[in-house]
């Protein structure tokens, strides 16, 4: 797959030592293999997009499917990231406890945001 995207795509494999890399992209290594689509845009800055589902009940990403991952599932991959029908992983503290009475503070973080500004 690599070779056929070598000229718009890096592709990097990081060893099980290397964990100030997964401390700063925030991936728990009791959830490896995953696979995490980088993207440094010039206007829009770093966007990132995990391989799996996001699990709106638990408010996380399920990444088990890239234990599975194999060249056509990578190819799809791609190709949804080019077609622009990726959803975006956004760093995120953890999802807050719903807010309280009536004029309590909600507090809003990177997985609640659309949900609760545009809701």
């Amino acid at each position: 797959v690599a070779p056929a995207h070598r000229e718009k795509i890096k592709f990097v494999l990081v060893g099980e030592d290397q964990q100030a890399l997964y401390d700063f992209f925030k991936i728990d290594t009791r959830q490896l293999p995953q696979l995490l689509f980088i993207d440094i845009h010039p206007e829009v800055g770093q966007r990132q997009f995990k391989y799996g589902e996001w699990d709106a009940g638990r408010g996380e990403w399920d990444t088990s499917r890239a234990a599975r991952l194999d060249a056509g599932a990578l190819e799809g991959f791609i190709g949804d990231y080019s077609a622009g029908r990726l959803r975006r992983y956004l760093r995120s503290e953890p999802r807050p406890a719903p807010a309280g009475p009536d004029g309590a503070v909600e507090q809003v973080v990177g997985s609640t945001f659309e949900a609760t500004i545009r809701g």
